[in-house]
């Protein structure tokens, strides 16, 4: 079902500031006591560098993301709005925590809730009412994350009706009502929500934790956004001193910046200290490495991101040759078990 401004809003994948207010307790939308409990948790796991995974919808939002790569105005609707809105400039800042990965999972996150408004909706049996209800997956996953204590929303019972196709068979015919009602509560209601906000972090964390081991995926989205960097047009440099301050003087793409030491540690650990390349073991050399051996998969030179999901480990032998070309990455990994027969289809001994 079409309608008017359903895309996601630029602000859920920037984080740009934007008006947000709690779900009201009176109309049993939220229990803030949970809230104020689940954000300090939170922190607190951040802090000790750690993540609990609820795993809620992580690997659909994952492979949404996957998909977006040969497909990116499909599968994130509304993201030709950034250069043209200015957006972009959330995005190029330097060694943000927030990665490019978080930005684009809330953005696809936010959109597959945004879909379930026109259904299926989940069913719950009431076994003291003994009747089945039906919510929205939105508002199961605000309480799997402890951010509500209940749904807030029942959706309304079907409406429609049969329409006779054959003198034998009617099929039913369902109106917009019920959607309409779902997309209202979740447009003025959930979206605009601190509970919402902290579950698409939530989101964002667990789609990070499974995909940043993926190199070719990293090198696919920084393309894209690589490609946005790009179509920024000099007048917007001009009129925006905060996005022309990331750029070169000649205004032809980003200002180099030194990698802080957690992406280094990030990519590091990620790479298995080995040379995504050569494969030449740099494990020794953690102590000694330079901002040489951290290299941009999408050079800077064709708009490339200052971003920790746009780095591999290289020697530096690897990072010369490969210098500004935009070759990407190897698809090449470790394995975690060596496998003991070398031919595909033998058996383990």
């Amino acid at each position: 079902m079409f309608r008017a401004n359903a895309s996601p809003s630029s602000a859920i994948a920037t984080g740009a500031p934007r008006s947000v207010e709690p779900m009201s307790d009176v109309r049993g939308r939220i229990d803030r006591k949970i809230v104020r409990r689940a954000l300090g948790v939170q922190m607190k796991r951040r802090d000790n560098e750690w993540i609990d995974h609820r795993y809620f919808r992580t690997y659909s939002v994952a492979a949404r993301l996957t998909a977006a790569v040969s497909d990116p105005y499909t599968h994130l609707p509304g993201v030709e709005s950034l250069t043209a809105d200015g957006d972009i400039l959330a995005f190029i800042a330097p060694w943000q925590s927030d990665t490019l990965v978080h930005k684009l999972a809330r953005w696809v996150a936010d959109d597959m809730f945004l879909e379930d408004t026109d259904g299926p909706y989940i069913s719950k049996h009431d076994l003291g009412l003994g009747k089945n209800r039906r919510y929205l997956p939105v508002d199961l996953c605000l309480v799997a994350y402890g951010l509500s204590s209940a749904p807030g929303f029942e959706v309304p019972p079907p409406d429609g009706y049969y329409e006779n196709v054959s003198t034998t068979m009617k099929v039913w015919r369902e109106s917009t009502n019920v959607a309409n009602a779902c997309y209202d509560y979740f447009l003025n209601d959930i979206r605009v929500s601190q509970p919402y906000e902290v579950l698409l972090e939530a989101i964002g964390d667990e789609v990070f934790h499974v995909v940043f081991r993926n190199r070719e995926l990293m090198f696919r989205l920084n393309q894209f956004l690589a490609e946005l960097v790009q179509e920024i047009e000099p007048e917007m440099l001009t009129d925006t001193p905060e996005l022309r301050k990331q750029f070169t003087a000649r205004g032809d793409r980003l200002r180099r910046s030194k990698p802080p030491a957690r992406a280094q540690r990030a990519v590091f650990f990620r790479d298995a200290g080995l040379c995504v390349i050569c494969g030449v073991d740099l494990t020794g050399r953690f102590n000694i490495l330079t901002a040489k051996n951290f290299d941009h998969i999408v050079p800077l030179a064709a708009g490339g991101l200052n971003d920790v999901t746009n780095l591999q480990l290289l020697c530096q032998g690897c990072n010369a040759t490969k210098s500004d070309s935009p070759t990407g990455t190897s698809r090449t990994y470790p394995r975690f078990v060596a496998h003991p027969n070398p031919k595909p289809n033998a058996p383990w001994k």
